[in-house]
């Protein structure tokens, strides 16, 4: 929430951050709470203390609409706790009517830190720069893929450049960094988008980096299978929709060649980005400010 927290600030408001849910504690009641997401831990705590308290609430959609959270478990009838829920694009506001969730709570408004694609420009290379984003949660086909991104990209003589999920660090890794080649570069501390915008082909679950992978034009590949136990309903509706190359099979793998090669249609890609991230003007920081202004007065 930099974008916003900065935006508030820039505009003479005072942001308090706080992870309790006694607001009383706090050195002065807010006039309005912002939360990640109102229906789980301590964001629901507080959401219902400010309920009591009358002041308003407004929750963010928190993580990627794409395909784990079409199944139940993820989206209610209500949006818990909060008096109303900004989402990033159509496709998150389809899901929640889908499921019954009242259209009064929900306003489209795209998310504040896609507002950063705009510092970066897409690039390309005479050598090819392969990103492998790696993930935390569900493996997929990761180990799979991951030893035959190894191999071809060394043989087409390819950049491999290889990024932790930021969650590793907690849950552990998926790959073990102590039997990495030595033409992988990892990168640590390095802005994604700025890597995106480089990158001749992205290696990927299906996750929020969706976004400026169609905002950047580029290839892409899902170490995800489209069966992968309770998450199978949610991946076959979003390859269905997507059509993002993917592990298909137990034993099919990728042809590293065949994507770098791969044309893309950027009507496709623009199409996909405004349907899950509404728009590309980099103004969604201020809509979303605008809209908490209106809200709270």
């Amino acid at each position: 929430m930099l974008n916003l927290t900065n935006a508030f600030k820039d505009n003479g408001h005072r942001v308090i951050f706080t992870k309790k849910n006694n607001l009383k504690t706090l050195p002065q009641l807010p006039d309005l709470i912002i939360s990640n997401q109102a229906w789980w831990g301590v964001e629901y705590e507080i959401g219902k203390e400010s309920n009591k308290l009358g002041i308003p609430h407004i929750t963010i959609e928190h993580g990627t609409p794409m395909f784990y959270q079409s199944n139940r478990q993820y989206y209610r009838r209500t949006i818990g706790s909060a008096n109303l829920k900004l989402l990033w694009g159509q496709q998150n506001f389809d899901m929640m009517k889908r499921y019954k969730c009242s259209t009064k709570l929900l306003k489209i408004t795209g998310n504040p830190r896609f507002d950063d694609l705009c510092k970066y420009k897409p690039s390309t290379h005479n050598v090819p720069r392969i990103l492998f984003l790696s993930t935390w949660k569900i493996s997929g086909k990761i180990d799979l893929i991951w030893r035959e991104v190894i191999k071809q990209s060394e043989k087409l003589n390819c950049k491999l450049i290889y990024k932790p999920h930021p969650m590793e660090k907690y849950r552990g890794a998926l790959i073990n960094k102590e039997a990495l080649p030595n033409n992988v570069r990892i990168l640590k501390n390095e802005e994604l988008y700025s890597e995106i915008a480089k990158a001749s082909l992205v290696i990927t679950a299906p996750t929020s980096v969706l976004v400026p992978i169609f905002f950047f034009k580029k290839p892409v590949y899902s170490y995800y299978p489209p069966i992968l136990g309770k998450l199978s309903k949610g991946l076959l509706n979003f390859y269905f929709k997507f059509k993002i190359p993917h592990v298909k099979t137990m034993t099919s793998t990728i042809n590293i060649e065949k994507l770098l090669d791969s044309k893309i249609d950027h009507q496709k890609y623009d199409n996909y980005f405004d349907y899950i991230a509404f728009s590309s003007d980099c103004n969604s920081t201020k809509r979303v400010y605008d809209c908490c202004m209106e809200f709270a007065s």
